[in-house]
């Protein structure tokens, strides 16, 4: 469920990285506001999650 999340956060967000990616993996649901200027991010706002234990391998996105 985080893959294509991940994938539009990292195409407008050069800082978002690979543990960016591991942490919202276990915080579904995750919302977040973006904020745009023409195609530019301007700002990122995380709305609300529920954090979840990390969970590795045993994750359920990769059952």
């Amino acid at each position: 469920m985080g893959r294509p999340l991940g994938t539009i956060l990292d195409f407008y967000d050069p800082a978002f990285g690979c543990e960016d990616f591991r942490r919202i993996i276990d915080w579904m649901p995750y919302v977040v506001e973006l904020d745009f200027n023409g195609e530019t991010l301007c700002a990122k706002k995380e709305l609300c999650h529920i954090e979840k234990e990390f969970k590795g391998k045993n994750r359920a996105d990769l059952t």
